[in-house]
């Protein structure tokens, strides 16, 4: 296992789906970080963040751990698509042999 790769696709995905995730919040006009910024990240971050703004603009109570919950969700997902091994071990099924 290369835990080089493994850690860097982690914080690669970890700062995309963050990134995503606060320009998700930012949106909303009454946020204090609102601006345009915010809507050209969420163009750039689409895939991760898709489901989270509909569930962000569907609902009228506070949808926040709701959102918080899907975007961890989704940077899983996104770590799991991004960080592949090289080496995939599979265990020999029970009538196989090995032969090594």
């Amino acid at each position: 296992m290369d835990r080089k790769a493994l850690y860097q696709s982690m914080l690669y995905c970890l700062i995309y789906v963050t990134l995503g995730t606060i320009a998700l919040f930012s949106l909303k006009a009454s946020s204090p970080l609102h601006g345009e910024w915010a809507i050209w990240v969420m163009i750039l971050t689409i895939p991760t963040s898709v489901v989270s703004f509909a569930v962000m603009f569907a609902f009228k109570e506070d949808p926040t751990i709701l959102v918080l919950v899907i975007q961890f969700f989704m940077f899983l997902i996104a770590w799991r698509i991004v960080y592949s091994p090289t080496e995939i071990r599979y265990l020999p099924k029970k009538n196989e042999t090995n032969l090594e």
